[in-house]
């Protein structure tokens, strides 16, 4: 089974992953086999703040274990979901993560910056 992380809990993208990876609720048909979310962290969020405190319970209620900062899941998981909803802080949300080469799948917008983009790009490269 392979072991991810979930960064950023201010889109509903942090709950729609989790149940089908882990398996959560009746949409059986929309389960994947093979990963599953095994710790998360809520992050902040500068565009929808007020979202973060229910789906943290969402989170919660389906058994994921939390932290408080992002890097306490280095070391638990070898792949990373970065779920903000503002693809303004997607490079410096990856970039710990990429640093220590757990491979990262980078949500919608995956940047707002051909400079961030190339540089998330890079990173990923250069640590395989």
């Amino acid at each position: 089974m392979i072991k991810l992380g979930i960064l950023d809990f201010d889109t509903s993208h942090c709950v729609e992953f989790t149940k089908r990876l882990n398996h959560i609720g009746d949409d059986k048909e929309q389960f994947v086999e093979g990963a599953k979310i095994v710790i998360g962290c809520a992050g902040e969020s500068k565009l929808s703040p007020e979202r973060i405190k229910g789906f943290t319970e969402a989170m919660t209620k389906f058994g994921v274990p939390l932290v408080d900062k992002p890097a306490d899941m280095i070391g638990k998981v070898v792949g990373m979901l970065i779920e903000a909803v503002d693809g303004t802080v997607h490079y410096e949300r990856a970039k710990p993560f990429l640093e220590a080469g757990i491979p990262c799948f980078v949500d919608k917008p995956y940047a707002c910056s051909v400079d961030d983009a190339k540089k998330m790009a890079e990173l990923a490269a250069k640590k395989k």
